[in-house]
């Protein structure tokens, strides 16, 4: 399972740690490869945010200040993520103190740390 070229460095790291971590049968690795293209846009929306290219708000046709559709967006492609790492089984450690354990938990400090 070779990591995909287009990938950016979130969804990198996430794809080598599954590699190295979990056994992911044949028919999951579109869920993977999405998984990490998530993951990429969601830091890519991110990081506009943090280094202040986005505004958390913007103002709409009639001139009232409201919240920035990406901001949405965010939420969305976070809910989507999340299904898909539940249909994957993460979360579901196989044995404490394993490799999968590990990618786990920093994984999670990971998103824990990103949504504050």
């Amino acid at each position: 399972m070779n990591t995909p070229a287009s990938l950016g460095p979130g969804g990198r790291r996430f794809w080598e740690g599954i590699r190295e971590s979990r056994t992911v049968p044949a028919t999951s690795y579109a869920l993977v490869l999405n998984a990490c293209r998530i993951i990429d846009r969601l830091d890519e929306i991110s990081e506009m945010f943090d280094n202040d290219e986005l505004s958390l708000t913007v103002t709409n046709d009639r001139g009232d200040e409201v919240a920035n559709p990406l901001l949405g967006e965010l939420r969305q492609q976070t809910l989507a993520l999340n299904q898909i790492l539940k249909t994957l089984g993460f979360g579901k450690l196989e044995e404490t103190g394993s490799a999968a354990d590990t990618f786990d938990t920093e994984f999670k400090a990971l998103l824990d740390a990103e949504n504050g």
